[in-house]
């Protein structure tokens, strides 16, 4: 089966025409910008490079670690890739965030990291929920601390939307992409994308 990924399809769901950019925030300021975005729905952030963990109830996160498990050192300087809407709007990123860097417009950082991604029909783009945001029912504190190019292939449908409480996989790619493009350790970015990948048979 033929399934082709069309660069027009990443301008749909990216229509704002959002630079990336990155900036320098400390492992204990994550929390307060993680936080800034629960809301009745759940999480509406997609995230690349960490996974966390938020209770409903508090709205709070309540656990920050690196996807292989560690926990995120409070102290450390980390580089979070994001889009000037929410980077640069009043809000915890504007207000935590160091050395602000601008890089290209996200539609283009996002067809960059699927054509880096070296899809094809052997070899297609999968993407789905990976658990980097889950919910819990633990109190903080209460344990121990239309172009016709084509970009990459899919071989499913690669549905997003811009709240639903988890991670899912169109947001994941667009956070990933963001991250890739600016080599930066994290990546936040509201929703990544409303709507969704065709698969062409």
């Amino acid at each position: 089966m033929k399934v082709q990924l069309l660069g027009g399809e990443v301008f749909n769901i990216l229509p704002f025409a959002n630079n990336v950019m990155s900036v320098d925030i400390k492992g204990k300021d994550l929390i307060s910008i993680l936080n800034d975005n629960l809301s009745s729905y759940g999480s509406d952030y997609s995230v690349a490079g960490l996974h966390y963990t938020y209770n409903y109830d508090l709205q709070q996160v309540v656990n920050i670690t690196l996807p292989d498990g560690t926990p995120i050192d409070p102290k450390a300087t980390y580089t979070l890739a994001t889009n000037n809407y929410i980077g640069t709007k009043d809000g915890p990123i504007k207000n935590l965030g160091t050395n602000q860097v601008m890089g290209p417009v996200d539609v283009d950082a996002a067809v960059d990291y699927i054509k880096f991604l070296d899809t094809s029909e052997e070899n297609p783009l999968v993407i789905g929920s990976e658990g980097r945001i889950t919910q819990t029912d633990e109190i903080p504190g209460s344990e121990e601390d239309e172009d016709k190019d084509v970009i990459g292939y899919n071989g499913q449908e690669i549905v997003g939307t811009f709240t639903n409480g988890k991670d899912h996989g169109l947001g994941n790619l667009i956070a990933d992409s963001m991250k890739y493009e600016m080599d930066s350790d994290f990546a936040v970015i509201n929703g990544g994308g409303n709507g969704f990948f065709f698969v062409r048979r």
